[in-house]
């Protein structure tokens, strides 16, 4: 998490990225590309309806929460944040691990519901190797019981609707079970689709909160502010100021408003102001690189 800063003359500056300003280019920049999560606003509520989720007393009917939008918008990258924050607990006394979440994610070619009992089973460290629907279902079951797990988190849940309707509603039937079974939340983010196929069942419509939608970013103050915070984490030797309408613009229009392509343009404009002794991003450091404008997807 990346909300800490100190003032660095007239700049402000993360504690961490003050504490490499220094470090040689082959460190910072390694530093540069690694993941961190910046806080801003528009993920607080989220984060916020996550970490109470988790809190939630047992009941029979558990909160199930959504949370869709496009691809690279932030999704992922929300969820490994709050999976951060609630890390694995070691029971030394079991076998396994004691896990209040377990996460899984799509995306493996094959959906449905033995495509939930096979990553589960991956995810639980299973050894066995199960044939049968019925029997994988039992053993996710007991394998969820004996490690603890209060939730499933299901990143990229649009793959797991892929087949025909049937597919799709053994696949729901399987993840009402498993929450039913022992009074467990479930959070899934995905696309369009995995709204589409929620809104399609009115069984599995009643089940979720309203969905959260990570939206595309948007000209304005919320925009720059992202901007700032981001810059404040990156260990250059001199001041940017990304938020400035010419580079604000320029990386709104080729992110297309993705969060994941806006960081990734920032990182490879800061690795490039390292390599050339720029120190600052500019407009010339950005017309210099290689980019791929995106198309609304």
């Amino acid at each position: 998490m990346a909300d800490a800063s100190m003032v660095q003359g007239d700049r402000v500056l993360t504690e961490e990225a003050r504490a490499v300003l220094n470090a040689p280019d082959d460190q910072r920049i390694y530093f540069i590309r690694e993941s961190v999560w910046i806080d801003h606003p528009t993920v607080e509520d989220i984060m916020q309806v996550l970490n109470d989720t988790m809190e939630w007393p047992d009941i029979h009917r558990m909160p199930w929460v959504m949370i869709h939008g496009p691809g690279a918008s932030g999704k992922t990258a929300l969820l490994r944040e709050f999976m951060a924050q609630h890390k694995s607990l070691v029971d030394e006394s079991q076998e396994a691990d004691r896990n209040p979440i377990v996460y899984i994610s799509g995306g493996g070619g094959s959906g449905g519901e033995s495509a939930l009992y096979n990553q589960l089973m991956i995810r639980l460290r299973s050894k066995l190797r199960i044939s049968n629907k019925e029997d994988k279902k039992l053993h996710v079951s007991a394998l969820l019981r004996a490690t603890g797990v209060r939730m499933l988190v299901i990143d990229e849940g649009h793959d797991f609707l892929i087949g025909s309707d049937r597919e799709r509603r053994q696949f729901w039937a399987a993840l009402k079970y498993l929450c039913n079974e022992q009074s467990r939340s479930l959070v899934m983010a995905g696309t369009q689709d995995l709204l589409s196929g929620m809104l399609a069942d009115d069984q599995i419509d009643t089940r979720f909160e309203e969905p959260f939608e990570m939206r595309r970013w948007a000209p304005g103050p919320e925009w720059d502010g992202f901007l700032a915070l981001y810059e404040a984490r990156l260990p250059l030797r001199k001041e940017s100021e990304l938020w400035q309408p010419k580079l604000s613009n320029w990386l709104l229009d080729m992110s297309d408003g993705l969060t994941g392509e806006a960081v990734n343009l920032m990182k490879k404009a800061a690795v490039k102001a390292i390599r050339d002794k720029a120190e600052r991003i500019t407009m010339k450091t950005f017309e210099n690189m290689r980019v791929r404008q995106l198309r609304r997807r």
